[in-house]
């Protein structure tokens, strides 16, 4: 009788083990999907895009970044206009500020690492399109992430 009890304790504690590890598969299997998409825009970001100058991106976030958010936010932009800012994290990554140069706030652009060669040959004044996933506001500006340079004839950045 004992020995059934131990065979039957160690069938459910194997279960039950399993049970856990197989589990543990799955959030990290949902952890890993879920880093994917924020790396990678979803279906609705690729299918969803929108020119927009940034001149009228900034405009529209002063008058009212609700409404603003609801056209913007998570959608993929392409942005033109003069790059007023380059700057550098310590990290390395690069970021431009694109906007009107008499304005104190402008649309702040997170570039991709693999862009910071083409961000060297910028210049304050040049004009620019950068194709990026709007992300809101902070602080006034609006917030552009994972952002690519356009290369072409109305960028003002030489094609290679």
């Amino acid at each position: 009788m004992r020995s059934k009890c131990k065979t039957m304790l160690g069938s459910v504690l194997s279960t039950a083990v399993l049970c856990l590890f197989s589990a543990g598969c799955r959030s990290n299997d949902a952890a890993a999907a879920a880093s994917r998409d924020e790396a990678t825009p979803g279906p609705e970001m690729r299918t969803s895009s929108r020119n927009v100058t940034a001149q009228q991106l900034l405009a529209d976030y002063q008058r009212d970044a609700a409404v603003a958010d609801s056209k913007y936010k998570g959608r993929l932009l392409g942005v033109s206009g003069k790059v007023t800012t380059i700057s550098r994290d310590p990290s390395g990554a690069v970021s431009l500020v694109i906007g009107p140069a008499n304005q104190l706030i402008g649309v702040h652009a997170s570039l991709r690492m693999s862009e910071v060669g083409e961000a060297s040959s910028l210049l304050p004044g040049n004009p620019v399109t950068v194709l990026c996933a709007g992300s809101g506001v902070s602080m006034g500006s609006p917030m552009l992430d994972d952002c690519t340079i356009q290369v072409g004839e109305s960028t003002g950045v030489a094609a290679f």
